[in-house]
């Protein structure tokens, strides 16, 4: 049974255009009280996250990369899927139970992406924890919407 939780907080906010951002770091007891000078390590990756969504505008794609000219049949070659290089801190928690660090080397983007942060710790009773969010990342504060033919009605197959 676990004895510690934990709780990674960003800005509400989507991140716009950001090369970094604040990452604050909570391990506490369930019986109360921060599990101090506790060691943690954090890891994170980037990952082409979803476009935003907007109310009534369901059939939209919002912010979906660069407009190239011509027809595209499956993926282009730039949004093959890659490996995962998670990046890795580790980290001391200071008396309270708590830091603050910054993730820095945000790439700059395009399209919208997703900061997949990871955090593990030690509980007392042995085991490893993890906790995570995803923290979504954007190129520009406003989004162009398309709204694409449906493949069914398209004349081109």
């Amino acid at each position: 049974m676990p004895l510690l939780k934990g709780i990674m907080r960003s800005p509400s906010a989507p991140l716009v255009a950001a090369s970094s951002f604040p990452l604050d770091i909570t391990v506490s007891y369930l019986s109360g009280g921060g599990a101090g000078n506790l060691p943690v390590r954090l890891r994170y990756d980037f990952q082409r996250g979803p476009g935003p969504t907007f109310e009534g505008f369901a059939e939209y794609l919002f912010s979906n990369g660069p407009v190239r000219e011509g027809l595209t049949r499956g993926y282009l070659q730039d949004d093959e899927e890659r490996r995962p290089e998670m990046r890795s801190v580790d980290l001391t928690l200071d008396r309270t139970g708590s830091v603050r660090t910054a993730v820095t080397d945000l790439p700059k983007v395009d399209t919208p992406l997703t900061v997949l942060a990871e955090l593990e710790f030690r509980d007392p009773n042995g085991e490893v924890q993890t906790v995570g969010t995803r923290i979504p990342l954007w190129a520009a504060g406003r989004h162009v919407g398309l709204q694409p033919d449906s493949w069914v009605l398209s004349r081109t197959r």
